[in-house]
């Protein structure tokens, strides 16, 4: 009888072992799986922080290109008022009507709003063309 108490001890010690290694790699794994979570949630809140802060900094560029744009476009206008009023002649073909254009062009380069519009206005498109799916054309013939 001996034998056998001691064997079924032996036995029953390794089945506690099996059962605790078991419970050991399923909680690991467990661990492992709520650490991937955890960096998964990570990266994605970074990586939506850096967006955010990228959209900031161009939103204040811009602001900052308008307001140039506009500071430019006043300035202009000023010039253009100044010479009128102390009637120098301003055609196209002058002088002054030559830097007229050119400063208006380049203040207009600077505004952002255009550009802003067309991206919006592109981004439109885009998402209603994603929600509606490809155009269906019918096949004639």
């Amino acid at each position: 009888h001996k034998l056998e108490e001691v064997l079924n001890e032996v036995i029953a010690g390794v089945i506690v072992v099996a059962d605790a290694k078991k419970q050991y790699r399923l909680d690991l794994e467990r661990q492992q799986r709520e650490w991937a979570e955890a960096e998964r949630r990570r990266v994605e809140f970074e990586q939506q922080r850096r967006a955010e802060e990228q959209r900031l900094k161009e939103l204040e560029s811009n602001a900052e290109r308008w307001t140039k744009s506009r500071w430019l476009h006043s300035y202009v206008e000023a010039v253009e008022r100044a010479a009128r009023d102390a009637g120098i002649p301003m055609a196209p073909d002058s002088d002054l009507g030559r830097w007229l254009e050119w400063a208006n062009r380049h203040a207009a380069r600077l505004d952002p709003i255009p550009a802003e519009l067309a991206r919006l206005k592109d981004l439109k498109v885009v998402r209603s063309s994603m929600e509606t799916g490809p155009s269906r054309e019918t096949a004639s013939g």
